[in-house]
């Protein structure tokens, strides 16, 4: 019986890693894999840019924070609110909760960045960089489809 917490797609072609073992396999878990033929949604895409950027150099916490810089800006807005909150007299401790899970937030992204740097290694290794070129050059970013989740 598959599970579907240790089945997921690797890279965009159709290796997987299923219990374990790297290799080509029919998709299990019923995953599409892409084809030329199918429009990309912007999350491919700026996926495909990822790893297009990083192809060559290691993607360290820093490259990773200025490549989703704007993924961090309503978190800055909601941090803001919170240091306005910490200031208004009788919503210190609103103020202080808010400011945490900000800083949670925070501290939940930068340990995802520094485990990408870490394995980063093994998806250089395994994915096709000729197949992440032809995607990207098939999928420009005005034919992407609007239904992306």
């Amino acid at each position: 019986m598959i599970n579907a917490l240790n089945c997921y797609i690797v890279t965009l072609e159709a290796v997987t890693v299923w219990d374990g073992q790297i290799g080509s396999m029919p998709t299990p878990c019923g995953a599409e894999i892409l084809s030329l033929n199918m429009k990309l949604t912007r999350y491919q895409i700026k996926t495909l840019q990822f790893f297009a950027a990083y192809r060559e150099t290691d993607p360290t916490v820093m490259r990773q924070l200025r490549f989703n810089w704007f993924a961090w800006l309503p978190l800055l807005v909601i941090a803001g609110l919170a240091g306005v909150l910490v200031c208004t007299p009788g919503d210190e401790y609103a103020g202080c909760v808010v400011f945490g899970v900000v800083m949670g937030a925070f501290g939940r992204d930068l340990g995802r960045f520094r485990v990408l740097s870490r394995i980063w290694p093994v998806y250089r290794e395994i994915i096709r960089w000729p197949r992440v070129t032809e995607l990207l050059e098939a999928g420009q970013l005005p034919a992407v489809r609007k239904d992306e989740d």
